[in-house]
């Protein structure tokens, strides 16, 4: 909760209602999109599942590819929602939001990363490293408090949509990837299941 909140509280605390709402508005409208990226993790989690449990030491290529397939369908979505920021938000609430397009055009591209955590969010849940996850989001919480404080005094409410693509993108290429990357595929749960 803190890492979805933390860069409204601090528009709110930093620079008051009126442009928190200006930013509420634009990130609702960014976060339409993750609902694509909800409805292809729920089709496909049923063949990521048996994939798991058929070749336990291939899932790791198999999720990888995922990740890349869902990067790459949010890459078009991100510059798409930027480009109309200053169409879309207008459109959606009137012209007194349409100061709020710089934001939209900033935090679009936190689709990125955020498609990508999806799939990682699933290869923790079989893999039974929900508390690493947890950890993980907790690192990713901090950074996100510390950084929108810090640019949103600077930067106003664009500085909340920066520190919130920085510390998703902090999350997903890196804190996620490591133990991915690293944890070899026969300490999978899969993996020692097929064993015994």
């Amino acid at each position: 909760m803190v890492f979805l909140r933390a860069d409204q509280y601090a528009v709110a605390s930093l620079r008051g209602e009126f442009e928190l709402g200006l930013y509420a508005a634009a990130i609702t409208i960014s976060q339409i999109s993750y609902v694509l990226a909800d409805i292809i993790m729920l089709t496909s989690a049923p063949k990521l599942t048996r994939a798991f449990h058929i070749d336990p030491a291939n899932f790791r290529a198999t999720l990888l590819k995922s990740m890349g397939a869902m990067g790459l369908l949010a890459v078009p979505i991100a510059p798409g929602f930027s480009a109309l920021s200053e169409l879309i938000l207008p459109a959606a609430y009137g012209p007194a939001y349409s100061s709020a397009a710089a934001v939209l055009g900033v935090h679009a591209f936190v689709a990125i990363p955020v498609y990508v955590g999806y799939v990682q969010q699933y290869w923790y849940t079989v893999n039974g490293k929900m508390r690493l996850h947890a950890f993980n989001m907790f690192l990713g919480a901090t950074l996100v408090v510390g950084l929108s404080y810090g640019l949103v005094s600077m930067f106003g409410a664009v500085g909340g949509a920066w520190a919130v693509l920085i510390a998703q993108c902090a999350v997903a290429f890196v804190l996620n990837m490591l133990p991915l990357l690293r944890i070899p595929e026969s300490e999978y749960v899969g993996a020692s299941a097929k064993r015994r």
